[in-house]
């Protein structure tokens, strides 16, 4: 579904369909970038459901090193020119500069990087996937408290000061692509909970 989304997004950039990229008219839209970012999400989700798992961790390792940068470019009041590379934005409500994802949106996407790449190592496993739970705990609270900030009208709940608001339909997919991570390492931890208990059993 995040893949999904992530390319209806993109087609919808160009073809104008104003209601995908923004579910209300006077709020932030999903970003070019953040919507091209869902869709390599969603690939390193299905990879870690076979046997190229670890090829999950390179697309974490992408993630976070674009969203660093991105937040280099706040931190810094800089343009690295990663943020319009393939298309240029003719949406500027709610944002601090056009085509740059939210400060709320690129930290919650490092915290899934790295959930990507802890989820994808197979090395000391058990704690890694406690690890990539514990990261998609935090995402999910993040999306949440945006979302929440939407409901009730609260601003700072899904912005940062004067920087761009994190959009609604990227909150909801962050929020989905958090649970998804979290019971997918859940899961995990039990089967390689029950594998080496297996072993221990026969030995």
């Amino acid at each position: 579904f995040v893949f999904s989304f992530g390319v209806l997004a993109v087609i919808s950039w160009y073809a104008h369909w104003m209601g995908i990229l923004q579910f209300q008219a006077d709020t932030a839209p999903m970003q070019y970038t953040t919507a091209l970012c869902f869709i390599l999400c969603g690939i390193a989700q299905f990879l870690l459901t076979t046997r190229q798992r670890p090829i999950a961790s390179w697309f974490g390792g992408i993630i976070i090193a674009f969203y660093s940068l991105t937040l280099l470019e706040y931190l810094t009041h800089s343009d690295f020119g990663i943020d319009h590379p393939f298309y240029a934005s003719y949406i500027n409500i709610a944002t601090a500069h056009a085509e740059r994802t939210s400060p709320l949106t690129c930290f919650s996407f490092i915290f899934i990087g790295f959930s990507f790449v802890l989820a994808g190592w197979q090395k000391s496993w058990s704690k890694r996937l406690a690890g990539s739970g514990m990261l998609a705990c935090v995402v999910i609270v993040i999306a949440a408290v945006g979302l929440a900030g939407y409901a009730v009208g609260l601003k700072p709940a899904h912005g940062w000061g004067a920087y761009s608001n994190m959009a609604i339909n990227t909150a909801i997919l962050i929020l989905l692509l958090g649970a998804s991570l979290l019971l997918w390492s859940w899961d995990s931890a039990r089967s390689e909970e029950r594998r080496v208990g297996k072993e221990c059993r026969s030995r």
